[in-house]
């Protein structure tokens, strides 16, 4: 089998003149959740809506403390965290496509369990 001399990635998104879509991120530490929107490029997307002008509105990302380490707890702060990302740009609605979450341990993405989470002191299977 013979192979064309450029090989790679166009660098073109294919999804050109579609409309944008967007994710949300958020990292779960021992002592809160940071929370971010994300274009379809993984670029972090301004909270503040396109009309506000004042730069101190401008931001990043959100963060919230966590009520605590168990599950429910978390599971708990990252769906307020979620909401309130969503919130604060209404103007994406129903373009936000996924949630992702970072966690830091041994995570078994294919189960959907963390093994060992030595941050939130988890071990076993702790179903995400």
């Amino acid at each position: 089998m013979e192979f064309p001399d450029i090989l790679g990635r166009s660098s073109r998104p294919v999804l050109d003149g579609l409309e944008p879509s967007y994710a949300i991120g958020v990292r779960v530490h021992y002592d809160g959740l940071i929370g971010l929107l994300l274009d379809f490029d993984g670029t972090a997307v301004d909270l503040a809506p396109p009309a506000t002008t004042v730069p101190a509105l401008s931001r990043k990302d959100l963060r919230a403390d966590l009520e605590g380490a168990d599950v429910e707890a978390v599971v708990a702060g990252i769906a307020t965290l979620t909401r309130d990302l969503l919130e604060a740009r209404r103007d994406l609605d129903g373009r936000v496509l996924g949630l992702g979450v970072s966690i830091g341990g041994h995570v078994d993405g294919e189960a959907g369990v963390v093994r060992f989470s030595p941050d939130l002191g988890w071990s076993g299977e702790v179903r995400l």
